[in-house]
């Protein structure tokens, strides 16, 4: 009796499973290769990033300007951000998908002594997105650090890109 139970159980979530998959019509889904990005990635003026430690402290929000290092509180480590992406998906490596403010990321390299010690992400979308070895964590880091994006100033595009855009 259970077995059989457990068995129209299985089938029904199959069957509601099939029909989520599609509930939408095939035009609404994107296929990322068909898909031309954005050439090169679009500048910021600065960004407010939130920096959580592994012991649970959120740090006060830090104002930054791309390129410029600066420390994090009291743990000895430094950041310094770059690469800012408004629509951040990864693709084999990260991508800029569009010019749309979908996935609003950026850069965060941790730097101890002036030394790269692992590279992650601020995400909007996602705060405190938690490192893996994809995006250069290693599991033997004492010190870990989870980052959100809260907010960015002076988006604007490269010259050469908006050329290619109208294209």
């Amino acid at each position: 009796m259970k077995k059989s139970f457990l068995f129209v159980l299985v089938i029904l979530f199959a069957l509601f499973l099939s029909n989520a998959v599609f509930a939408f019509p095939p035009s609404s889904m994107v296929n990322p290769d068909s898909v031309q990005h954005t050439p090169t990635l679009p500048l910021v003026k600065s960004v407010v990033i939130s920096v959580l430690t592994s012991n649970g402290d959120t740090l006060p929000p830090m104002t930054l300007i791309p390129g410029k290092v600066y420390p994090v509180g009291k743990t000895g480590q430094s950041i310094r951000v770059s690469d800012f992406y408004c629509h951040w998906m990864i693709k084999g490596k990260p991508v800029n998908f569009s010019r749309e403010e979908k996935n609003p990321a950026i850069r965060v390299t941790v730097l101890k002594n002036d030394s790269v010690l692992y590279n992650s992400w601020a995400f909007k979308t996602m705060p405190y997105f938690g490192m893996s070895k994809m995006m250069g964590h290693t599991d033997n880091q004492s010190q870990k650090l989870y980052f959100a994006l809260l907010s960015y100033d002076g988006l604007s595009w490269s010259k050469d890109d908006e050329k290619s855009k109208d294209k």
